[in-house]
């Protein structure tokens, strides 16, 4: 889906298509991509997509190899919680410094 939305801001900043026909043929609702292509979004342009006031804590890989882990721990039986994700999550923040929303007393992010 964010290719398309890339391709269709493309299509309508170049004038190949109109709003609507680009809002049709790549099933995007109109209102999202005139948003998106007037620059009216306070955070996310163009194709970029954006989690609201939230801001990525850890880096891309690292959520790789965190979400590969959980995997595993399934795969043997050892579920891990909500509450058990976000604690690690905590503690590897601590142990490398990166800054982020935490709560200290709960040890967990916010």
């Amino acid at each position: 889906m964010p290719e398309n939305m890339e391709e269709a801001t493309q299509k309508v900043k170049s004038k190949e298509l109109t709003l609507r026909e680009a809002s049709t043929t790549y099933g995007i609702p109109r209102a999202t991509l005139g948003r998106r292509v007037l620059g009216r979004n306070k955070i996310a342009k163009d194709a970029q997509k954006h989690l609201g006031r939230y801001e990525p804590v850890f880096v891309k890989e690292f959520e790789r190899e965190l979400k590969e882990y959980v995997l595993t721990m399934e795969s043997r039986f050892f579920g891990l919680t909500c509450d058990d994700l976000r604690r690690i999550a905590y503690q590897v923040a601590e142990k490398t410094g990166v800054a982020g929303r935490f709560n200290s007393e709960k040890k967990m992010p916010l």
